[in-house]
């Protein structure tokens, strides 16, 4: 049995018929079909394609003004405007979204919504700190979206030191998305290891 189909009875058994069952059947068909996917192609799916902020885009000379506009807006007391800079790294290219992504973590972002996405984006939107400020937020987070989130972004780091960290929470999380959320990212590493 791998790893990837008994996280998923560990899932069904957790959430009985209720709502996690429909969403982790809904996530393996997901990662079947990427792989599918994949097969047909002969390369990996591109997640830009159905994904806005997996987009990969290109650095730009024009983008350096936006950056510092968007810097400034993560100053704002206002929670909307600061969202607004956070979903706008979804234009940028990797390197010029990382200032803005750290930032909001640097500065203890208290709204959830804010943190949802910026979270998110550090998996796709890879940075030289994703990987360790995803790891401080599954060890400190509580709020559960959140750490879901950290989960699925770990996953589209694509980064082997992941591996520890998403078997344990497919076994200790106690919120079904996150749970979900640790499974499919197993699934997108495809590191044999994740399947024992």
């Amino acid at each position: 049995m791998t790893g990837f189909v008994a996280g998923i009875q560990i899932l069904k058994g957790g959430g009985g018929r209720g709502g996690a069952t429909g969403v982790c059947r809904r996530a393996r068909k997901a990662v079947f079909l990427s792989a599918e996917k994949e097969d047909r192609r002969g390369v990996e799916p591109d997640l830009g394609d159905v994904i806005p902020f997996a987009k990969k885009n290109e650095s730009r000379p024009e983008n350096a003004e936006k950056v510092k506009e968007l810097m400034e807006m993560l100053d704002s007391p206002e929670p909307s405007i600061r969202l607004r800079a956070v979903v706008a790294t979804k234009d940028l290219s990797d390197e010029e979204s990382e200032p803005i992504l750290c930032k909001v973590f640097d500065d203890g972002e208290k709204e959830l919504n804010n943190l949802y996405f910026a979270t998110l984006a550090l998996g796709y939107k890879p940075n030289t700190r994703s990987f360790d400020l995803l790891m401080t937020l599954l060890d400190s987070e509580v709020e559960q979206e959140i750490r879901a989130n950290a989960l699925a972004a770990l996953g589209y780091l694509n980064d082997p030191r992941a591996l520890p960290a998403l078997i344990r929470a497919v076994y200790e999380e106690t919120h079904w998305t996150a749970k979900c959320a640790a499974v499919v990212s197993l699934g997108i590493l495809k590191d044999p290891a994740g399947y024992e």
